[in-house]
């Protein structure tokens, strides 16, 4: 058997387990995909490698190694059989059907996946072919709220409380391209807790299909809006509470998600890489003399494959009044849109302009449509400028600074900071402050707290390179605040600020740990000084 740690490795690992949902015919794929992780982390998967090497018939001269290798075989395999019973439902956890057994219909039937036979084919483990079939005892009473029907369909005639005979030879098609049949067409009437009342119209009689389903789209197009809030389905129209429902196993709406970190998933992931780590990747590639090869597969989102549903929802669009001279919004949103692409891309100098400017971009006017096009005629003048990457130094280092209430509207501040590496910006941000600050020295603080996380950021990064030199010196932060960098080394925090307390802590944490160094710089060489000011005219 394994040693201790792996003992309660598998005790853990088995706590978390048990609460997989259980397979009954749908999804196959994904419960697979989650079986299989459970069996790989026991360290019990190999047991189902049909290439598994068979171990030699027990003997008297077996050694001690080959007596406790087999033991340690059958008690795997005993754990994999009861961990894939335990996920089965109790339909297909039963002896397989004779072979001349005739299916009824294929309606809403998944057929039997050769990957999971021969799964547990080595394991004798009975199977049978899923049958999502509507009788007496497998129809479901329940509604179900599903987001990929186009049409109402209900499986009870006394559901009904009108009904009419459908047409001849009328069908609805399931998900898996089986079709069944349509034998009449009415309306249902749906009672909630709450007293009122739902009226469906147009609902599909299917006697064939066990589970009755509401389509979203419909009840969308009438009005009503259904949102999930823990594990609730809530049902309004026009603000008012309509009813509930509640989740169970195999519920059919996927609005959000149910994964649970170190289960389902470990790591999260952008679907594409953030520009900060492109321009580090360019600058020690400037700095080791090495060569850039740049491949970008336009189609990757849309031809991928899928092995499941996915249901999204189209996020609402709000228009809100102009207060002043009225500018089409959405004109104004794409023109900041496209000054924003340029500022993130190889455009530091201009952050300051598109973070102001992006601030009015549900409440545009004249005055700000003229600020927009003094911007692009600024870059029409400096088209040249950009980002140019040396060999030295080989020094990753940053600017702070900030502008105390910049913004006469809210009495906010702005944060700017910038870094550098191999000659060249790296990563920069010019940001309006989330709190108000009561000092100059709190508004420099908070864009200090911001910088120092954005340090840490790039220096995990810097970690994950093996070209970079370890062990890596703390990054040098500049700021030309002599009370900020006062306060910072101080340990203790008089102020009666809580939000300040804590990125004090914060900054305080940084430094002790030797992740960042603050350097007295004076104003006029600060990099981040133009992030939190306008440009002086040309």
């Amino acid at each position: 058997m394994g040693s201790e740690s792996e003992m309660v490795t598998f005790k853990m690992m088995n706590q978390d387990f048990v609460k997989l949902d259980r397979f009954d015919g749908t999804n196959f794929t994904r419960w697979k995909d989650k079986l299989m992780f459970l069996l790989t982390a026991l360290k019990i998967a190999y047991v189902l490698d049909p290439n598994l090497s068979k171990l030699p018939e027990p003997t008297d001269n077996d050694s001690d190694q080959l007596k406790a290798e087999r033991k340690k075989h059958e008690e795997d395999e005993v754990v994999c059989r009861g961990h894939i019973l335990n996920t089965l439902s109790d339909r297909l956890n039963k002896k397989k059907q004779k072979k001349d057994h005739k299916v009824p219909n294929k309606a809403n039937m998944v057929e039997e996946n050769s990957d999971i036979v021969a799964m547990v084919s080595n394991l004798h483990i009975s199977m049978v072919s899923e049958l999502n079939m509507a009788d007496a005892k497998s129809k479901s009473p329940d509604w179900w709220y599903d987001t990929g029907a186009t049409v109402h369909v209900c499986n009870n005639k006394s559901h009904f409380k009108s009904l009419e005979v459908a047409m001849v030879g009328q069908q609805v098609q399931m998900g898996n391209n089986d079709t069944a049949k349509v034998e009449g067409k009415g309306t249902v009437e749906l009672q909630f807790t709450s007293g009122k009342k739902l009226i469906l119209i147009n609902v599909l009689y299917v006697p064939e299909i066990r589970k009755n389903l509401v389509s979203a789209n419909l009840l969308c197009k009438k009005g009503v809006k259904a949102v999930i809030e823990s594990d609730n389905l809530i049902l309004s129209k026009g603000g008012v509470f309509v009813g509930k429902g509640y989740s169970c196993d195999g519920i059919l709406v996927a609005k959000g998600f149910r994964q649970k970190e170190g289960i389902d998933y470990f790591d999260t992931y952008a679907p594409v890489a953030r520009i900060a780590s492109i321009r580090v990747l360019l600058a020690l590639a400037s700095i080791f003399n090495l060569y850039v090869h740049q491949m970008d597969v336009k189609t990757a989102f849309l031809n991928g494959d899928l092995d499941e549903e996915v249901y999204m929802e189209q996020p609402e669009v709000k228009l809100t009044e102009n207060s002043g001279r009225a500018v089409a919004q959405l004109e104004y949103a794409s023109a900041i849109g496209s000054l924003m692409y340029a500022m993130h891309g190889t455009r530091p100098d201009i952050s300051f302009a598109v973070c102001k400017l992006s601030r009015y971009t549900n409440n545009p006017s004249t005055e700000h449509w003229k600020a927009i096009g003094r911007v692009l005629g600024y870059l029409k003048l400096t088209i040249g400028l950009g980002l140019y990457y040396t060999n030295f130094p080989l020094v990753l280092e940053g600017y702070t600074d900030a502008s105390w209430i910049t913004s006469a509207s809210d009495n906010k501040a702005t944060s700017g900071w910038v870094f550098t590496l191999g000659g060249g910006a790296v990563s920069w941000a010019s940001k309006k402050q989330t709190c108000i600050s009561h000092s100059t020295m709190e508004s420099e603080f908070i864009a200090l707290a911001g910088a120092g996380k954005e340090a840490e950021w790039l220096r995990n990064l810097l970690l994950d390179i093996k070209l970079w030199p370890q062990p890596m010196p703390a990054i040098s932060l500049y700021c030309d605040s002599e009370s900020t960098m006062s306060k910072a080394h101080s340990k203790v925090y008089n102020g009666k600020s809580r939000h300040i307390s804590l990125r004090h802590e914060y900054v305080r944490q940084l430094i002790v740990d030797g992740i960042i160094t603050i350097v007295f710089v004076r104003s006029s060489k600060n990099l981040a000084d133009p992030f939190t000011k306008g440009l002086s005219e040309i």
